[in-house]
Parts: structure tokens; C-alpha cells; sequence
């Protein structure tokens, strides 16, 4: 069911009793994991051949030509730019003053690895993308399963490689970087590769695009 009001379109479904995973507080499981990266393959593997004709419009967060354009740096450099200014006029700095400082210098030094282009060939096939798939837009059943897929307002037509880039980031290291971390990510991959493969030079390029990505918001 939809309706609309002000031009903007809006859904309702009904009522279901199902769980959620928080991955911000939970370690997945290896059954949660699969499932999801099973899902998230079948959902790809929809428009491996053909999509319809939709517009592009919300491509713009993730369009590489906007993301590494001269606009989105000089953002940057003018919103470092007024955190210095704020943390010199500070007579005494305290220890998150010295660490913020600290950061972004870091982070204005690795900004000089990001390059001005990017090949969007190099992302591989588009595909009709959910646009913020992880664990907590999905229900899950008794059986750890995926029953239901929701919040699918930021579906778009994009590289499916950046989707599960982004996907497995969340879902399997949500900030840690432990050895049980990169075996989550291992089964996230080996799943959806069974059911859909991608090149593995389009994930590396995906996962590459996101740090640029990250790095200059």
C-alpha cells in the first residue's frame, strides 16, 4: 500500500512479528550472516540482465564524479579549515582538543592519496540497489533467517559492488578488526559469491571508492 501527499511517496505494510539484529550491540552469527548476504545476492541477481528505466537522481551520493570533484575537497579543506581556527583560539587545549588535532592532520595528510578520477568501469555492472542494506533494515525469523527487507527509500541504480562493499563493512566489522571480524567477512563474501560471483577486482575497487569516500566527508 502507498500513498502520496506533497508529491512525496509513502508505504505502509502490515504488522508482522519477526526480530532484529542491532549490529551496533550484537557479534553476528555465521546463520545470520549467510542469510543476509544470500538475500542481498537473490536481490542483485534480479536485474543481472535488464532494470527498468528509473531516474538516477539519487546516484549523486556515490557518483565518483561528484565524491573526488574539486567542490567536494574545497568542502573539506574549508570545513578543516574553521575546526583549526576554532581549536587555536582555544588558550588552553584539553585532551580531545589534542587528539581532534592530531586527527585531522592525519586526515589532511591521507587526503593527498585520493585521486581527482576515478573509473566507474572499474566498479563493474550496474544493478538495481537497495541503498542501505544491513543487518537492522532486514527481520529475521526463529531461525535467524531473513523474512522481510524494509527502509528501501534509498533504492537506486548503482555498481552492485558498492552495496556489498558497504554491506559487509557494516554487517561484519562494524569498527573491529579482529580475526573473528575478517572470518565474518569471509562468509558474507563466500556466500554471495556462490549465488551471484563478482570479480575481485570490482570488490577491491568498491572497497577503495568507500575510504575515498569516507575520508572526505
Amino acid at each position: 500500500t502507498y500513498f502520496t501527499i506533497d508529491k512525496n511517496i509513502y508505504s505502509l505494510f502490515p504488522y508482522i512479528t519477526a526480530k532484529t539484529f542491532d549490529h551496533k550491540k550484537d557479534t553476528p552469527t555465521p546463520t545470520i550472516i549467510k542469510s543476509i548476504a544470500t538475500n542481498l545476492a537473490l536481490m542483485h541477481k534480479l536485474s543481472k540482465k535488464k532494470f527498468p528505466k528509473i531516474s538516477e537522481n539519487q546516484l549523486s551520493e556515490w557518483d565518483p564524479k561528484r565524491v573526488l570533484s574539486k567542490t567536494t575537497r574545497d568542502n573539506f579543506n574549508s570545513d578543516v579549515q574553521k575546526i583549526f581556527e576554532a581549536l587555536n583560539k582555544k588558550h588552553k587545549k584539553n585532551t580531545f582538543d589534542k587528539l581532534a588535532t592530531t586527527l585531522l592532520k592525519l586526515k589532511v595528510s591521507l587526503i593527498d592519496s585520493v585521486p581527482k578520477k576515478f573509473a566507474v568501469s572499474s566498479l563493474g555492472k550496474k544493478h538495481i540497489v537497495h541503498g542501505d542494506y544491513h543487518a537492522q533494515n532486514v527481520f529475521l525469523d526463529d531461525k535467524d533467517e531473513v523474512s522481510h527487507v524494509f527502509d528501501l527509500e534509498k533504492s537506486d541504480i548503482r555498481p552492485r559492488s558498492l552495496e556489498l562493499a558497504r554491506s559487509m563493512f557494516i554487517i561484519c566489522f562494524n569498527g573491529y578488526f579482529d580475526a573473528e571480524r575478517f572470518r565474518f567477512a569471509k562468509i558474507y563474501l563466500d556466500t554471495y559469491n556462490a549465488i551471484y560471483p563478482i570479480k575481485k577486482s570490482e570488490l577491491e575497487h568498491a572497497l577503495r571508492f568507500m575510504y575515498y569516500k569516507h575520508l572526505l566527508n
